[in-house]
């Protein structure tokens, strides 16, 4: 079923403010929900409200929610979000009991938001609170997501950029569900599509690949990323060549077949490579002398070797991990007591 306007549904459609009152759920009627992870963003959560409200009251005139995820902040970010939330009940935060990671935390927000339609977006103000408009018109064509690609980054350096290109290149060769080239955690999706996200019960996350594991209908709009308003980036380079092998170990087995193709060619060479050997030994009766090519064909089966050693157990390792059944996250504590019996951890 495609979104539908609830403003041109003023008599029939139960988010209008004559049938409110038929709804003794205070959520039934909330739209919009806006989900935010946060880590360290202390400079930006305020800013990140005002411009956010403003978009929505001034230009969509919808009810919203926006739910702030602090993932294990050491700043006083929490403080924050709890300021705001005394300040305005639309405004709620759930703090994780330790840095589990970005993409739990976008998933914990899912999980607590109520809205029909979720916008997911980033504490720094890269992702521009103005495109929110544009997010929700395309999602009432009838667009199930809409996820927004960057096209440029301000102030960003040749290297990560390269590097980005590098890692969606990656994904895409050996993932089964390619993504698009720039694309990030700014997006929108249904209600449809949360729900069915809110069933997956994965520790090794890759949201972005996970829309289009759904197969719903997908819109792709392309931005110009904003420069960080304050503080610094939170995604090393360590956290994001780990995303990448998220990526492709978690929606595609293209590395166990690269496994079987790397065996098969390094004993096919190791085969010819003898054949050579011997056939000089018939026609010349010369024998290879020195110790060069015992050892570098020791160091080329002993790479090759951990190189599969290490794919396999990079597989084995995630099952053993999803075997233990344990929470993907933990919340310590939350704004307002009434949101408890929807932010439960999502494995039993």
């Amino acid at each position: 079923m495609h979104p539908i306007d609830p403003l041109s549904m003023a008599k029939t459609h139960p988010d209008s403010p004559s049938q409110q009152d038929e709804h003794p759920d205070p959520n039934a009627s909330v739209l919009l929900s806006i989900v935010v992870p946060v880590y360290n963003e202390e400079e930006n959560i305020e800013l990140l409200y005002q411009r956010v409200k403003e978009v929505i009251e001034n230009r969509l005139r919808v009810t919203f929610e926006i739910i702030f995820v602090d993932d294990g902040s050491r700043d006083a970010s929490w403080q924050i979000i709890q300021g705001l939330n005394r300040r305005d009940s639309r405004v709620h935060g759930l703090r994780f009991s330790r840095n589990f990671g970005h993409q739990l935390a976008v998933k914990a927000g899912l999980d607590a938001s109520v809205g029909r339609a979720v916008i997911s977006m980033d504490g720094d103000l890269q992702h521009p609170p103005a495109l929110i408009e544009r997010m929700v018109d395309t999602w009432r064509e009838g667009y199930d997501t809409v996820t927004m690609f960057k096209t440029a980054t301000e102030e960003v350096g040749f290297m990560k950029n390269f590097l980005s290109i590098l890692g969606y290149k990656i994904i895409n060769f050996f993932s089964d569900f390619p993504i698009q080239p720039g694309g990030s955690d700014f997006r929108l999706m249904d209600r449809q599509v949360v729900n069915q996200l809110k069933c997956l019960r994965e520790d090794q996350l890759l949201l972005r690949s996970m829309v289009n594991w759904l197969g719903f209908r997908i819109a792709h709009i392309p931005y110009q990323a904003e420069k960080r308003f304050a503080g610094r980036a939170q995604y090393t380079f360590r956290k994001s060549l780990a995303l990448v092998v998220s990526g492709v170990m978690s929606f595609s087995t293209a590395p166990l077949r690269f496994v079987i193709y790397l065996g098969m060619a390094v004993a096919g060479g190791s085969f010819f490579y003898s054949l050579v050997l011997f056939i000089k030994w018939l026609t010349h009766g010369e024998m290879v002398q020195g110790w060069l090519t015992i050892v570098l064909l020791i160091l080329l089966m002993g790479g090759t070797i951990l190189i599969v050693l290490g794919i396999i157990g990079e597989y084995v390792a995630r099952i053993y991990e999803n075997s233990k059944q344990r929470p993907s996250y933990i919340i310590q504590e939350q704004t307002g007591q009434t949101r408890a019996a929807r932010t439960d951890p999502p494995k039993v």
